[in-house]
């Protein structure tokens, strides 16, 4: 079967980590590493060819690390807002946008802990570490120095989204998760996300213009009166 070359560094690794000396975790697969798949093919009495098929590579491969996915039908919708409603940018404009195609989502967002195993497999540091802090909300938006996803300035569980990532450490994320899953992982476009965030609905919200403002606590994880009154 055809693979990625992250998803040959994975199967290097998974090898190593079995005892079967694949050598570096490189995704160049010379006789050293075949020989080594070879090795772990005759272990589990397959045929050892040195070369997976598509069913070894789930056996090898982290399903645990795969998300939920939601299947979302492609349609027609009204992308962007009308010029009354509240809170709306000037680059909003409505317009008539077709998803042709079907798409997978997340049913949830990346956690923490997702995060995290990534970032403990190759040391990763994201771009809030490497450079000037994350922006936080404090009565305005700013720049941290000291805050990032590690300590984002309030209570992070392992199971909240994780937070203070950038565009580019979400695709750092998506390439070392399609190289240890089955792949074909990658972020939503704007139009895709728009579209699933708004249910078939053309509200301001998908919970109805009239429930906007005072049912917002039950619909999505956003400020409560308490935050409200800190700011």
């Amino acid at each position: 079967m055809n693979l990625t070359r992250g998803q040959r560094r994975w199967i290097q690794e998974a090898l190593n980590e079995r005892g079967f000396a694949a050598g570096p975790a490189d995704g160049v697969f010379g006789p050293r590493s075949r020989q080594a798949l070879a090795a772990y093919q005759r272990s589990e009495g397959l045929e050892p060819t040195g070369y997976l098929t598509a069913e070894q590579w789930a056996s090898l491969r982290k399903p645990e690390l795969e998300p939920e996915m939601v299947r979302i039908r492609g349609d027609w919708f009204q992308m962007g807002s009308p010029e009354e409603e509240d809170g709306r940018d000037t680059n909003e404009r409505q317009h008539r946008v077709c998803v042709k195609e079907d798409f997978d989502l997340g049913r949830r967002e990346v956690t923490a802990a997702a995060f995290r195993a990534f970032v403990e497999a190759n040391g990763y540091r994201t771009e809030a570490e490497r450079g000037n802090g994350c922006y936080v909300w404090d009565g305005k938006w700013k720049q941290d120095a000291d805050k990032s996803w590690r300590s984002p300035g309030f209570g992070q569980q392992e199971t909240h989204p994780v937070v203070c990532v950038s565009w580019n450490d979400a695709q750092a994320y998506i390439a070392w998760l399609n190289g240890r899953t089955a792949g074909g992982y990658r972020l939503p476009t704007e139009a895709e996300w728009e579209y699933a965030a708004r249910g078939g609905t053309q509200a301001s919200r998908y919970w109805r213009d009239d429930l906007a403002h005072d049912q917002a606590c039950g619909y999505a994880n956003v400020a409560n009166e308490q935050s409200v009154a800190r700011m």
